[in-house]
Order: structure tokens, then sequence, then C-alpha cells
């Protein structure tokens, strides 16, 4: 698909919703468009669907309840009602520690890829090329198969 049609069915897609907004029915409107008729259906119903819909609001006696009763599974548990957002921690510090190594792997992963890449292209006597070697290697013992060592 090239650009002008992309463009071109954007268009038809804004006029639709125009015609959806100004309250004609999505039948009427697809049998105007029997071309794009199959592709705007689930948009059109979809997007009348959501314009009817109507939030289902909670009583505040409800509101009051389902708080009450999260904070009496918390308190079960033997977490703090108030949560780490409000200086308080959990009480499993292992897992805090675990997802301070990962953030920190990925740290080190995004420093270290624009060297990885700018190695590719060094040559043998530059600072980078122990680098390059050090990636072919990886690279190497990651291959599945002969050819896929053979195209390395």
């Amino acid at each position: 698909m090239d650009d002008a049609e992309e463009r071109r069915e954007a268009e038809v897609l804004q006029l639709c919703l125009l015609r959806l907004e100004a309250g004609e029915a999505v039948e009427e409107i697809l049998a105007d468009a029997p071309y794009h008729a199959t592709q705007l259906r689930p948009l059109l119903v979809v997007v009348d669907d959501l314009e009817h819909w109507i939030p289902a609001t909670l009583q505040v006696e409800a509101r009051q309840a389902m708080r009450a009763q999260t904070q009496a599974a918390l308190a079960r548990r033997g977490m703090h009602q108030t949560g780490p957002l409000h200086g308080q921690h959990w009480p499993r510090p292992h897992l805090r520690m675990a997802q301070f190594a990962f953030a920190l792997l990925v740290v080190c992963c995004l420093c270290a890829a624009p060297a990885v890449v700018a190695a590719q292209s060094s040559l043998p006597g530059d600072r980078l090329y122990p680098l390059k070697r050090q990636t072919e290697r990886i690279q190497l013992s990651l291959a599945v198969s002969q050819a896929d060592k053979a195209t390395l």
C-alpha cells in the first residue's frame, strides 16, 4: 500500500467518524463506502459502542466496603496499608534487590550497545577491535547450526 492509498483510507475513516459523531447509523455509513466496509465495520462499531457507553459508578458505601476489604486483606498478609509510595516498604527486600539488579543490567546493556555497534567496523590495531573479536566469539557460540556459523 503506497502513501496516497493510506492517506485516502485515513480520509475515508475520518469522514465516517464525523458522520458517526453526527448521529448517522453505522450501516448507513458503510453503505456509502462499500469498498472499505470490511475494514471500517469493526472500527465504527467500537466507536459507536463507546459513544453510548455509560461508566458504572459505585455508591459511597460500596467504595468504603471495598476499601475496608482491601485493607483487611493487606493486614492479613502483613503488608502496610499505605504501601511503598508513602515511605514504607513491602516486606520483601530480596524482590527490591532483584529489581535493582535487573535495572542495573539494563543500564549496562544500554550503555554498552553503542560501543558494540561502533566496534563492528573496527580493524586490527584499533582500540575497539578486541570488543569486535569478543562479540564475534559470542555470536559463534550462540549459533545453532554450522550454516549459521558460516554466515557469521
